[in-house]
């Protein structure tokens, strides 16, 4: 097993070759057990959205050019692209929602109050999380006021 082909990073490293070692299978052991991979998984123009699938489209146009439901290569790369948008961004909104928070707490907004000040973010100063007495909202109230 060559790590230098998995990361660059010396801890990342350490850790895979340590697991090789004990035995421990990693990710990337399960995903050279997987190859070769599907060259339409790796294409995009594989659909799995239903259950009378998968469809696998030809791209190069020798096999079949639309799925059960009709739909062509694009619409379904399309698919695959925004239900792997909505994924991620669903997986990672909490980190969104902690921040904003950390922020109500710290600047005492409650909904139905006022926009914190800059005063409200002075007591950040001490501690050194915030350099300068900014207000973070004044680009978005600007906007909201356009």
């Amino acid at each position: 097993m060559d790590v230098k082909d998995r990361s660059i990073d010396p801890a990342a490293r350490f850790v895979l070759l340590d697991a090789h070692k004990r035995g421990i299978a990693t990710a990337w052991d399960r995903l050279q057990a997987l190859e070769p991979l599907c060259g339409f998984g790796e294409l995009g123009v594989c659909c799995d959205c239903c259950y009378m699938g998968p469809c696998r489209i030809d791209p190069f146009g020798d096999g079949a050019q639309v799925g059960v439901c009709g739909a062509t290569a694009d619409l379904i790369v399309a698919r695959n692209l925004a239900r792997a948008v909505a994924s991620g961004a669903a997986a990672h909104s909490d980190h969104g929602r902690e921040v904003v928070g950390v922020l109500r707490a710290t600047t005492g907004r409650r909904p139905g109050t006022a926009w914190p000040t800059r005063q409200s973010f002075s007591r950040w100063r001490p501690s050194g999380a915030l350099p300068n007495p900014v207000d973070p909202f004044a680009r978005s109230r600007a906007t909201w006021r356009a």
